[in-house]
């Protein structure tokens, strides 16, 4: 299970993909599993996620998860047909 997250902070913006482990420790966390995370998750889980996979990714968010949430102005979860061009089709 693959998220890839829109992070926009105040002076800053940036995607970040999660990767397996991420979501397991989400899991760990949140005592939850993938499966109930598929039919939704809270505001909190997936500023857990995106901090997780910025810490992950060499954005240097801060080390309290908190401290990274007061940072953030939005999260959003890119869907993969955002991420692809335009087809032959199309042009």
């Amino acid at each position: 299970m693959e998220i890839t997250i829109r992070v926009v902070l105040v002076d800053n913006e940036y995607e970040v993909r999660t990767t397996l482990f991420n979501i397991v420790e989400l899991e760990r966390t949140y005592k939850t599993s993938a499966s109930q995370l598929a039919s939704g998750m809270s505001l909190e889980q997936l500023g857990f996620l995106a901090w997780k996979a910025a810490q992950a990714g060499g954005h240097n968010p801060p080390a309290k998860l908190d401290d990274f949430l007061k940072s953030v102005v939005n999260l959003s979860v890119v869907d993969d047909d955002e991420k692809v061009g335009p087809t032959a089709g199309a042009q």
